[in-house]
């Protein structure tokens, strides 16, 4: 007997979606509002390099501005957090963002010195004194 199962009809216009790229990258800031970012969008790493860099060289203002011209100034005040901002774009540590390195980091320089058993720290093992009261040699075989 021969099946009489039916064909669904194609749609047109049917559009399948994947949203895998947007997974697989890091958090990332491209709009405030209404506006857009220039050059954009940015990562944690990029806008946090890019704050420090600023409060960095305006902290340290007194020391390397002295005899350059105002232009030269407001140059590298902006120019350095920028440079360094898109520096740090594609950077990955161990093929992770710098952040979550950073994190991976402090967290590793907070854990015991020996590790833990479940949520106990695991003590150091404790030296045992080697001692010997006989010493047997084998005396090889002779032919």
């Amino acid at each position: 007997m021969a099946s009489t199962a039916t064909v669904p009809e194609r749609r047109e216009g049917f559009e399948a979606r994947s949203y895998a790229h947007a997974r697989r990258y890091e958090w990332q800031i491209g709009k405030i509002g209404e506006w857009t970012l220039p050059f954009g969008p940015y990562s944690p790493a990029q806008i946090g390099v890019c704050v420090a860099a600023a409060v960095v060289l305006w902290k340290t203002m007194a020391l390397w501005s002295g005899r350059l011209p105002f232009w030269v100034v407001i140059l590298v005040l902006v120019g350095v957090p920028v440079a360094a901002m898109f520096a740090i774009r594609r950077v990955r540590v161990e093929g992770r963002s710098p952040v979550f390195a950073l994190v991976g980091a402090a967290r590793s320089l907070g854990q015991h010195r020996h590790g833990t058993h479940g949520r106990t720290t695991a003590a150091p093992p404790q030296p045992e004194m080697l001692t010997h009261r006989r010493c047997l040699y084998a005396e090889w075989p002779t032919r």
